[in-house]
C-alpha cells in the first residue's frame, strides 16, 4: 500500500513490487527512463509476464511476441490488472 506521505498521482516501489495510489499492485519495478506514450506514467516491468505495462492506462506498452509456446505470452491476459486492483487471475503477482 502506497504510504500516506507519499505524493498522490505516484506509483511507488514496496520491496518487489509497484504500488498505484488506487492499491493496484504488481510484482516488478519502475522504469523510469522510459514511459507511456498514452499518459507519460513511468513504465513497470511485470515479472510474471517478463513485459513491461502501464499501471495508469492499464495497457501493455509492448506486443506479446510470436512464440504461441512461449510461457511469459501464451499465459499474458488483455489487461495487465484487474478490476480488483491485482493480477491476472492465476498470476502470482
Amino acid at each position: 500500500m502506497a504510504h500516506r506521505d507519499d505524493p498522490p498521482d505516484l506509483l511507488v516501489e514496496r520491496g518487489e513490487f509497484v504500488i498505484a495510489p488506487d492499491g493496484s499492485r504488481i510484482q516488478g519495478w519502475l522504469e523510469l527512463s522510459e514511459s507511456c506514450d498514452g499518459c507519460g506514467a513511468p513504465r513497470v516491468y511485470a515479472v510474471a509476464f517478463d513485459a513491461y505495462l502501464c499501471m495508469r492506462c492499464n495497457e501493455w506498452v509492448e506486443p506479446a511476441c510470436d512464440d504461441p509456446d512461449c510461457e511469459y505470452c501464451r499465459r499474458r491476459p488483455e489487461k495487465p490488472l484487474t478490476a480488483g486492483g491485482g493480477c491476472a487471475p492465476d498470476v502470482e503477482c
